[in-house]
């Protein structure tokens, strides 16, 4: 019989069942639940807590994406409630070879001062960098072509090292095209008329951990379509500038006016 893999086990006292929310998780390995903080079961500050079990990089069991699927489902959580607290533990399986097993705030004050670490290996799983996905991405269609534009990451933007926007085509979700930057929109000139397309941002932090934001789905017109949306831009266009000019005549009649009354 061969070694069972490892997991985690979330215990609760009978007499908090009352204050205790499951709250599912789509990710193996991780339990979540929000735990009301108040005496008094519906009042009080709640807290989101997790335990995360990240399986051996060697496990037949890993998970490769285990980080940002993670990530992602963090942002989800405090998106759903806002006012909570999060709590997240977990076994990460870090492997940190010669790396000071303490934190920064343990080097600072030195405690533990006398531990080292005998491991021979190093993972990613020891440099966890939490980065959330780009928010409310949105795709607007000018005369330049389709402008996506999105928000920041709500936590972990300092450790920004690019976008990637991808979008791909069909029910089948063939990728289409791709394109990496730094700013916060990008504009993609050509897309083939009557076809579907799904729109993704991703947020890469400076130690290649990735965070995806919602997709998108945006279905282009056909050039008949696209004939009446340009003319409409165009007329929409003109009016802007007669209501302009319309506006400095009158005020410039006004001011006129008033000079010659003030003889």
């Amino acid at each position: 019989m061969g070694r069972v893999p490892g997991g985690g086990v979330m215990l609760v006292k009978e007499e908090l069942n009352d204050r205790i929310e499951y709250i599912e998780s789509s990710i193996e390995g991780v339990i979540w639940i929000r735990f009301n903080m108040g005496r008094e079961a519906g009042r009080g500050k709640h807290v989101c807590l997790a335990f995360a079990y990240c399986h051996p990089k060697e496990s037949p069991y890993a998970n490769d994406n285990f980080f940002e699927e993670l990530l992602l489902e963090i942002s989800i959580i405090r998106g759903r409630y806002k006012e909570d607290g999060i709590l997240l533990l977990g076994d990460w399986n870090a492997r940190i070879r010669e790396r000071s097993p303490r934190y920064s705030k343990e080097e600072e004050l030195k405690v533990g001062s006398g531990r080292s670490s005998n491991d021979k290996v190093i993972n990613n799983y020891g440099s966890f960098q939490q980065i959330g996905p780009p928010r409310n991405v949105s795709i607007v269609l000018t005369e330049e072509g389709y402008i996506v534009t999105w928000e920041p990451p709500e936590f972990g933007r300092e450790a920004l090292k690019v976008y990637t926007v991808r979008w791909t085509e069909g029910p089948r979700e063939i990728l289409y095209g791709r394109a990496d930057t730094t700013d916060t929109f990008l504009v993609v000139p050509l897309l083939e008329e009557g076809a579907s397309y799904v729109f993704q941002v991703v947020a890469t932090s400076h130690n290649d951990h990735q965070a995806a934001s919602n997709k998108v789905l945006v279905h282009v017109p056909g050039s008949r379509r696209m004939r009446a949306i340009a003319v409409a831009v165009a007329i929409g266009a003109v009016f802007l500038v007669v209501v302009g000019a319309a506006s400095w005549y009158v005020r410039q009649l006004y001011l006129r006016r008033h000079k010659e009354g003030s003889y």
